[in-house]
């Protein structure tokens, strides 16, 4: 009973992990894309000027 337990506890703190890695590589991913959002108008407007 007791190795039940602990299979299923470090299963759970396994899943737990895993959780707070993707939301951690989440959160890098919309920082990122927010950091290109910002520094997306200079981007678009060399981008138009370079285009027509």
């Amino acid at each position: 009973m007791a190795g039940i337990l602990m299979e299923v506890a470090s299963h759970f703190l396994w899943a737990d992990r895993f959780m707070m890695m993707t939301c951690f590589l989440m959160l890098r991913i919309y920082g990122w894309i927010r950091a290109l959002y910002a520094g997306r108008p200079a981007i678009s407007l060399l981008w138009t000027g370079r285009t027509g």
